[in-house]
């Protein structure tokens, strides 16, 4: 099932965007709001937080950077070889 199924298929349609970038932030509200989701949309991670008692499921961990990705895999690698 892709993205935007799983979400079509959620009971709870709210929505809570935190992006810095304004034009994409707008554009990216409009698209969901569109879809049925009720969007809350803010422009600052303070913001954000101050937003979060909407949050039902905690957020995801940040992104590994790559070298920590690169480190990842050449353990992985040698943990094959052995």
């Amino acid at each position: 099932m892709n993205a935007i199924a799983e979400l079509n298929d959620h009971v709870d349609r709210s929505l809570l965007i935190v992006e810095d970038d304004k034009p994409f932030l707008e554009r990216l509200s409009r698209a969901m709001e569109t879809r049925g989701f009720a969007v809350t949309s803010c422009d600052t991670v303070s913001d954000g937080l101050a937003q979060s008692h909407m949050v039902k499921v905690p957020p995801r961990a940040p992104a590994p950077d790559a070298s920590q990705r690169i480190s990842w895999r050449a353990e992985r690698r040698a943990q094959k070889i052995i």
